[in-house]
């Protein structure tokens, strides 16, 4: 009698093929694709049971050949939507592997339009105003949202993947947007999605994060102004009489790096 206690190697995913479509091949981790049937190739123990799991659930599995390459068809279809894409390896004792490195990708219906693009987040508030770069701190809970996408489509637009609302795009493929409401305090990351008018949806925009700060600082805590100049020098006292044209002023104020006006 032989034991085993040992479990296998992860396995690993090598690849994953899209064969639908005007763009065939493979694809890699974090890209689109519009084949509900990707195959999906790697290797592991040869002889293993090779599971295959998406987002954590197991959705088959098949077993890797005599050189420890596997190849697993998804049936049924997947869904529209992300995948994240997992395999462990069983051995003949039953000894289960680690995961494998996952493998995203997201898929899309054929036709779908491509996503939208946030070209431009504007500041329309305060004494800062314009274009805002990714991780900017704004005093604008409504900020605008430039961006292009497929002429006619409807823009859903989101904040922590919150829907906000909706724009369509014009005859130029351009569009334009401002939430009815505040966002809340803290990071918004901002995202889009394109709807075409046969209501196919695009992929998801990457995260345009800003972080809405609109509470004012604190009043100076305390402070004094300090004579620096001639014979008589030190803090000078409400209503008394220096020589000193630029006295220092020393405080505390609320929160590194804020400006202070006096």
């Amino acid at each position: 009698m032989i034991v085993d206690t040992t479990p296998p190697d992860a396995p690993l995913i090598d690849s994953i093929f899209d064969n639908v479509g005007d763009k065939t091949g493979a694809i890699q981790s974090g890209e689109v694709t519009d084949d509900n049937r990707p195959v999906m190739q790697g290797r592991a123990e040869v002889g293993s049971k090779v599971v295959i799991y998406d987002h954590g659930k197991p959705i088959g599995e098949t077993t890797a050949n005599e050189a420890g390459n596997w190849s697993f068809k998804p049936d049924p279809a997947l869904d529209v939507g992300d995948h994240v894409i997992t395999v462990k390896a069983v051995d003949a004792a039953g000894n289960m592997s680690e995961p494998s490195s996952a493998f995203d990708f997201s898929l899309i219906t054929a036709n779908a339009p491509s996503a939208p693009a946030i070209i431009a987040v504007l500041d329309d508030v305060g004494s800062i105003q314009g274009p805002m770069q990714k991780n900017t701190v704004t005093d604008d809970a409504r900020p605008t949202l430039v961006g292009t996408s497929e002429p006619g489509s409807t823009i859903s637009i989101y904040s922590n993947d919150k829907l906000l609302g909706s724009v369509v795009a014009n005859a130029a493929g351009q569009w334009r947007f401002t939430p009815e409401s505040d966002l809340p305090e803290g990071v918004n990351n901002l995202s889009a999605v394109a709807m075409d008018a046969a209501g196919n949806s695009s992929p998801k925009t990457g995260d345009y994060p800003l972080i809405i700060d609109t509470t004012p600082p604190a009043a100076i805590e305390s402070g004094e102004l300090l004579d620096d100049v001639g014979n008589i020098q030190g803090a000078i006292m409400n209503g008394s009489v220096t020589d000193d044209a630029q006295p220092t002023f020393n405080g505390k104020a609320e929160g590194r790096g804020n400006s202070c006006y006096l």
